[in-house]
């Protein structure tokens, strides 16, 4: 499993790489257009799009209080727009009732971007490690054990069929644009090599196959 190798490296790395807090759960509730634009948008690689999701940690079911995130990409570069969702949507409740809790609980721009991408087309869900810099300028997680359920014919959130997914290890770096250099000095000696990856693209993929 290549996830211990990489954690191995992390130890090893004279940044100092330190585990801020224990790892998790990580679950995604991912919205789309009913013609999937947002998975399209992302196929063709267009420079400027967005991407709307529901995230919570532990238990996948029921659905817990989390937080809906807007992942935006203009010129290559990207932001994340989020807003707390404090109390969690009615426990196994209709897809309709999930949704209503879910925009009652947010305005402004996250409305509009949830109001943009209104239909609920999967979840997915991972175990997920934590690594910092000592000088908490980089920082890196490890994604492993990922799983996928199809939401796009369900009346009701279901996790009980996961689809086909490749058995990955998603290791992903975040910095600051301005501290492009350091780490790019930091991953020079990363033993795998490094490409992108979307979690909700592979995602799409395994669903529309299943």
């Amino acid at each position: 499993m290549l996830a211990p190798h990489l954690e191995c490296w992390l130890q090893a790395h004279h940044a100092a790489f330190l585990v801020p807090y224990p790892a998790r759960w990580v679950n995604n509730i991912y919205f789309d257009t009913p013609d999937y634009l947002a998975y399209a948008q992302n196929l063709a690689g267009i420079t400027d799009r967005a991407k709307v999701r529901y995230r919570w940690y532990g238990d996948v079911s029921p659905i817990g209080a989390g937080q809906i995130e807007v992942k935006m990409r203009r010129s290559g570069l990207g932001r994340k727009l989020t807003h707390d969702v404090s109390t969690p949507p009615p426990a196994y409740g209709m897809w309709g009732a999930v949704l209503t809790h879910l925009r009652d609980s947010i305005t402004g721009g996250a409305r509009t971007w949830f109001d943009a991408f209104p239909m609920p087309v999967l979840i997915n869900r991972y175990r997920r490690s934590y690594w910092v810099t000592a000088d908490g300028l980089v920082r890196v997680t490890i994604d492993t054990n990922h799983a996928v359920f199809d939401q796009r014919y369900n009346s009701v959130p279901r996790t009980d069929r996961p689809a086909n997914v490749p058995r990955t290890t998603v290791f992903e770096v975040k910095y600051l644009p301005e501290h492009h250099d350091q780490v790019r000095d930091t991953i020079a000696t990363l033993p795998v090599s490094l490409s992108r990856h979307s979690k909700f693209a592979v995602g799409m993929d395994a669903i529309r196959s299943f």
